[in-house]
């Protein structure tokens, strides 16, 4: 039995909201980063990771809308059953009877078909932590520290759902009020709200002030004006995702603010044609333009499983010095993603190059190497055996017909 598995848990049949309550507290005190709870099915944690199960039996799909109830409220099943999905918080004690002691929780309850369960429904319950880890926590390497607190100017953190970006740039946020030279305001645009801050600024400066997006505001595309009439410092607008939190980005960095954002892509690469792409044609290059002066700097960010089971983020990260923005100004805009490539070695560094020490140290999996890399087998043996480390090829487990014979 692996160190990893976890005792799985005892869920009454009628249980009260209290007692799913405790299963979603023993969630979190497990280490759990989500949890699903879905027809038919045990209840999952995801947990470094892995998905363990956490409960010893399967829930009728009676008890889940039992626990969409307790979780939504009454209609949360009616509004499925229309075909429309759920997003909402969900807020517990983090003990029985102490209401000040709050964990948080981001959820989605969609209608769908679990196994044998035709009209089944699938809860997803992302946890979220309450203060924000500090910045030395995370072990961020020393080129991203010089640069990711600009004066002003723009600072991209992307990746994938679930790769941690949110909680880097919250951990920066925590480290400018702990650590201040000179004060300053803090404004967040959030959908929903993750991290808080509570007491951080120790009366240093004035205390974050966060806004909901569909809450506090409608929509993303009003977070700029906002922003700009706050006269916020410093302004983490939660995703770039239309031509107006595009846009607002740019026009607040561009005036005197240092502005955050998070993007979902894999690579730094693909950060330019992605926001390039938020515009119509006739309107990119004026919008390639405004990138190119705001830019600072991105850092895009993935979780891999290390081969003692833990996790660890591995970065790869694009600085915009004067040579790289020399070098991109004298490139047409639409040929930027490759250029950039090519000028990792000298402004930033790639997933390829992170990931060797770490194959070479064996902290990672070969399987895990090709996962963060995103190489083919093949690009993968041509690049290990250039770097001398051949003997570290495997066959993926899931190609590996041995172990599937063994299996059957």
């Amino acid at each position: 039995m692996s160190n990893d598995t976890v005792n799985p848990l005892v869920l009454a049949v009628n249980f009260t909201p209290d007692e799913l309550h405790e299963l979603l507290r023993q969630a979190i005190e497990l280490g759990a980063s989500d949890i699903t709870i879905q027809s038919g099915d045990y209840v999952w944690a995801e947990i470094k990771r892995l998905y363990q199960p956490l409960t010893n039996r399967v829930l009728e799909h009676s008890e889940v809308e039992r626990a969409l109830m307790f979780l939504y409220n009454s209609s949360g099943a009616a509004i499925l059953q229309n075909g429309e999905d759920l997003d909402f918080e969900v807020e517990i004690s983090a003990r029985q009877g102490d209401p000040n002691d709050v964990r948080r929780f981001r959820a989605n309850a969609t209608a769908c078909r679990v196994g044998a369960v035709s009209r089944g429904i699938s809860m997803t319950l992302r946890i979220i932590p309450g203060v924000p880890p500090p910045l030395a926590a995370l072990n961020i390497p020393q080129t991203i520290k010089e640069t990711i607190f600009p004066e002003y100017g723009l600072v991209l953190i992307v990746g994938t759902t679930g790769s941690g970006k949110s909680t880097l740039l919250a951990s920066c946020n925590r480290h400018r009020l702990e650590n201040a030279t000179a004060p300053v305001k803090i404004l967040t645009y959030e959908e929903p709200i993750e991290f808080v801050y509570t007491g951080l600024a120790q009366n240093r400066m004035p205390q974050p002030s966060q806004v909901a997006i569909g809450r506090n505001l409608k929509s993303f595309s009003e977070a700029g004006r906002n922003a700009m009439r706050r006269k916020g410092g410093v302004i983490i607008m939660g995703e770039s995702r239309d031509p107006e939190s595009v846009q607002a980005c740019f026009e607040m960095s561009m005036s005197g603010h240092a502005v955050y954002s998070t993007v979902h892509a894999d690579t730094p690469a693909e950060v330019f044609g992605r926001m390039i792409s938020f515009y119509p044609e006739d309107a990119q290059p004026a919008a390639a333009n405004k990138l190119l002066d705001s830019l600072r700097l991105i850092v895009a960010q993935k979780l891999a499983r290390t081969t003692d089971g833990q996790v660890v983020a591995i970065r790869s990260w694009f600085v915009m010095d004067r040579a790289a923005k020399q070098a991109l100004s004298q490139t047409r805009y639409y040929e930027w993603g490759p250029l950039v490539t090519e000028m990792m070695d000298q402004v930033g560094t790639s997933f390829d190059q992170q990931c060797l020490p770490l194959l070479r140290d064996e902290r990672i999996s070969y399987e895990t190497f090709l996962k963060v890399t995103s190489m083919t087998p093949n690009e993968a043996r041509e690049f290990l055996t250039k770097h001398e480390l051949s003997e570290r090829i495997e066959t993926p487990a899931l190609l590996d017909d041995h172990q599937e014979a063994s299996h059957a």
